[in-house]
């Protein structure tokens, strides 16, 4: 008696079909996911710029000293500064060193522009101020990804810090 093993298994043809579907997938996701991680950046880049801002602001309040939130658009940086002696030594800010560390905008995000009523800040270093009384610097700080894309955070002079983001692609 002969017993005819039947082998269960795919065919070289099935296991092509199958990655050949897998690959159309991925080539298909991965634009929308590219796009989505560039979002992804701009989003917490301008969350962690406006929740900073918060902070000093609030430091300012709590330690009836000037904050300064510091921009260094070349490098990509920024940070905070604090008055140190506003009576012996105004306008005299010193980075500080302790908890808040300087802070780098990820490689496809870039300051585009800092507006103040005044006008579009034309220096490579600018400045948002915190005073005691709780007011603020009104500025406009513009924020884009490699896509475009743009990120305002705007501030008031009575504190207020507001975000809006826009998928239009940003021009001088």
């Amino acid at each position: 008696m002969l017993l005819c093993a039947t082998k269960k298994s795919f065919t070289l043809i099935e296991l092509l079909i199958v990655v050949m579907i897998l690959g159309l997938l991925a080539g298909i996701t991965f634009p929308s996911f590219s796009n989505s991680f560039a979002n992804l950046q701009l989003n917490n880049s301008v969350r962690d710029i406006s929740c900073l801002m918060k902070y000093a602001r609030e430091k300012a309040i709590m330690q009836r000293k000037k904050y300064r939130l510091e921009f260094d658009i070349t490098e990509k940086r920024y940070w905070l500064s604090r008055e140190e002696d506003p009576i012996n030594a105004p306008n005299q800010f010193k980075k500080l060193t302790t908890g808040i560390e300087d802070k780098k905008l990820p490689q496809n995000i870039s300051v585009k522009k800092i507006l103040f009523p005044i006008g579009i800040s034309k220096f490579s270093h600018s400045y948002v101020s915190f005073y005691p009384d709780g007011s603020i610097d009104a500025a406009d700080i513009y924020l884009a990804n490699k896509k475009g894309e743009t990120a305002v955070i705007s501030t008031e002079t009575f504190g207020r810090i507001e975000v809006s983001q826009s998928k239009v692609k940003y021009q001088e």
